[in-house]
């Protein structure tokens, strides 16, 4: 089997130029695999309209008129090194295409296996086990697309998997008999807002969104909602989804992609209990009802008063990283260390926790925050930037309690797209699941669903 370095690395041997079509943290992470495998980057080039001058690695942008000008006649492989879900950004990809030998590299949005030919050799017995799992043929049909993408690079069998979500919420996951949900990487609330027109009976959603200015976002979506008597209320909760109650290092972005960091972990602060944190500014010194964070404190981000202290967020008595992030896997190709997380930016420790211990308190008789009734939670939303086989072990006692449908995104770990059906199988094997992927380049947004029986 060859994949699209393999086949990279003989067309460079043979004097073909390389040029990369965009820049950015995508960009660093394909070029540091590029170097590692000799193959050089002759050019970077941008879209026509969209090239102002500046350089790139020590190379001056090119419009993409000037680099087929450039390149005319000696046929260069162009790789797209940018993600995009927007139509008129992969119409333009769609041109460029047609005109020119274009792939889409596949490199992991978090950990540091590669998905080429060794990784799949290697773990080949664990992705035909998986695939075995799936309840439909379009879910098989999915996966072979994503696995020919994620090989060869080729765009056109990847396209070939895309569907809207929103037929999943409704054939699938049949939204409309969600009352409470759990939104695990809830960032602005985008995804609960997303699920209201399927879900009419909707009236609790837990949120939990680790990263500070993204906090603040879904903050102001729930005292909006209250404000205006809504009959939705959304519960956040300034913590990280995990395995365990502790800290962890996090790569703060504030954006959807903010997430844990491949850094080694923050030590974690002092222990306090929950009781001691009548008053949130209270909660955010003592690290209980905020994320545990100098320059928020610094700042005066302080949350409003509404939010819920939810600790203890710290625990001195665990270990990050004790429990394994997928299955046992085999990774046969690490990327070069100068790939893993290129851009860390600011970084800090911050509070992750279960949804276990999340719901316990949240159903507590006398807490800030309750659901009434304590009624089941029907679905659960995982979309933690890598961290999905931990928050799926730090929910273990919901799922089997509450037997909720879930969507756990299957994309950011090379590893994902069969660790995690096996994961979901070994909690509850009789879980049906389904894969889908929202259109975009390169193979992000799969998600797989677990519906019970």
């Amino acid at each position: 089997m060859r994949d699209l370095w393999q086949y990279l690395q003989e067309e460079s041997g043979r004097g073909r130029p390389i040029v990369m079509y965009g820049m950015g943290n995508g960009a660093d992470k394909i070029l540091a695999v590029l170097a590692d495998r000799g193959v050089p980057v002759a050019d970077f080039f941008a879209s026509d309209g969209f090239v102002r001058g500046h350089s790139f690695h020590g190379k001056v942008v090119l419009s993409y008129s000037a680099m087929r000008e450039k390149y005319a006649g000696r046929d260069p492989i162009v790789l797209l090194s940018f993600a995009s879900s927007r139509p008129e950004v992969l119409e333009l990809i769609g041109k460029v295409a047609s005109e020119c030998e274009l792939y889409a590299p596949d490199v992991p949005v978090a950990g540091t296996s590669l998905f080429d030919a060794a990784f799949y050799e290697a773990n080949r017995s664990a992705i035909e086990a998986a695939r075995a799992l799936f309840a439909d043929d379009e879910s098989r049909r999915v996966y072979d697309g994503i696995l020919d993408y994620k090989l060869s690079g080729c765009i056109e069998p990847l396209r070939a998997t895309e569907s809207d979500p929103d037929d999943a919420l409704r054939d699938i996951l049949h939204a409309e008999n969600f009352v409470t949900v759990a939104d695990l990487g809830a960032y602005n609330g985008d995804s609960i807002r997303a699920l209201r027109p399927h879900a009419p009976h909707l009236r609790t959603a837990i949120a939990m969104e680790p990263d500070r200015r993204n906090f603040k976002k879904l903050e102001t979506y729930a005292e909006t909602l209250y404000a205006t008597s809504d009959f939705l209320r959304v519960l956040p909760v300034p913590a990280g989804a995990w395995s365990e109650d502790t800290t962890l290092t996090f790569h703060e972005s504030g954006n959807r992609n903010a997430g844990l960091t491949d850094a080694p972990p923050a030590q974690p602060g002092a222990a306090h209990p929950a009781s001691a944190c009548a008053d949130t500014a209270h909660a955010v010194s003592c690290g209980a009802g905020q994320t545990a964070n100098a320059s928020t404190i610094a700042d005066g981000e302080i949350s409003s008063a509404a939010t819920p202290c939810v600790a203890p967020l710290f625990s001195m008595a665990t270990t990050p990283f004790a429990t394994p992030i997928a299955t046992a896997t085999a990774h046969a190709s690490p990327l070069p260390s100068t790939a893993v997380n290129p851009h860390f930016g600011k970084t800090a420790a911050v509070a992750v926790r279960t949804l276990d211990s999340v719901i316990r308190e949240a159903r507590a008789p006398g807490e800030a925050v309750s659901l009434p009734a304590a009624p089941p939670i029907d679905f659960i939303k995982y979309d933690v930037e890598g961290a999905e086989a931990a928050a799926l072990r730090g929910s273990l006692g919901t799922i089997r309690h509450d037997r909720p449908a879930l969507l756990v995104s299957a994309y950011h770990r090379s590893e994902d797209l069969f660790a995690l059906p096996l994961l979901l199988h070994e909690i509850d094997p009789d879980y049906r699941l389904y894969l889908r992927r929202a259109p975009g380049i390169p193979a992000w947004d799969i998600n797989l669903y677990a519906v019970p029986q």
